[in-house]
């Protein structure tokens, strides 16, 4: 049997899930694979588990091994597949104001070519459904609550990381069993914030084509070092135009609004904390 995880990154996806990656890759009692998603258990399960253990053959024998996946928080089949494997790990999860979620993952697929630039928020939020159905996190987390003690899930807030990030990583090293007190580089850099799309389409698609590469060849550490040279940030900053201000009307917040006040209001009463009035009492413009 190989190296199974201890502990396991759920999502919500467009919830700091790369930052929150980057600040345990770099604690040195913890072990992450320098790939941040495997989504093994929502995506690739047809590999089998031996695919899956070979991402943590370099973990120490006094390491924590984790993986984090934001697909995993909103697949349906997840749970019960995770529960199966590793009943005892601990799952984190970081949730994030659904609308802005949902705006996130809008701008997202605009950088991505996957939906046109000139497309109103309105128009892509009637297309593209999920972008309010991966916001219903009460629901989602409910299914993990079904299979899992509650304390093996740590839930996290968005919002908290720009008020204290060293308090924020100081809970999840907490929660993990390792040093609390570690403060890694990455804790007060901004990490995979894209800021636009790319300008060359075919630049982008071969910077990612090689990374991918590289991973898959095992060389997944250089990949993380190279991502965080100097360098390849300049060319990655060259390759990018600034995106457009997303301006939703009063009724594209109404109906973002109305969509999560019920799953909100859920999810408060079962952290024990005001979100509807967090998140949804907001108007601001993104």
């Amino acid at each position: 049997m190989g190296r199974r995880p201890d502990f396991l990154g759920l999502g919500a996806q467009k919830a700091a899930t790369s930052w929150i990656h980057a600040c345990l890759y770099e604690h040195p009692q913890v072990f992450m694979p320098a790939s941040k998603e495997v989504h093994f258990f929502s995506r690739h399960y047809e590999k089998g588990l031996g695919w899956y253990e070979d991402h943590f053959r370099g973990c120490e024998a006094d390491q924590r091994a984790g993986e984090i996946s934001p697909t995993y928080l909103y697949d349906p089949e997840s749970p019960a597949r995770i529960h199966e494997y590793v009943p005892r790990a601990k799952l984190i999860v970081c949730l994030r104001n659904p609308v802005r979620r949902a705006i996130s993952a809008f701008r997202y697929e605009v950088k991505m070519g996957t939906v046109s630039a000139a497309t109103p928020f309105a128009e892509a939020l009637r297309n593209r459904p999920g972008y309010v159905e991966h916001g219903l996190y009460s629901e989602q987390l409910r299914r993990y609550l079904d299979r899992f003690d509650r304390d093996q899930i740590l839930v996290e807030i968005y919002d908290d990381i720009a008020r204290e990030p060293h308090a924020f990583m100081r809970r999840i090293y907490g929660f993990l069993g390792v040093d609390p007190e570690f403060r890694a580089p990455s804790t007060l850099q901004a990490v995979n914030v894209g800021s636009g799309a790319a300008r060359l389409r075919s630049l982008d698609r071969l910077m990612r084509g090689a990374a991918a590469r590289l991973r898959t060849a095992g060389l997944g550490d250089v990949v993380w070092r190279l991502g965080r040279s100097p360098l390849v940030g300049a060319l990655v900053g060259m390759n990018t135009r600034q995106e457009r201000p997303i301006a939703l009307t009063a009724a594209d917040e109404a109906r973002l609004a109305g969509a999560f006040a019920a799953d909100v209001g859920a999810l408060g009463n079962l952290l024990g904390r005001d979100l509807a009035g967090e998140w949804l009492g907001e108007r601001r413009r993104s």
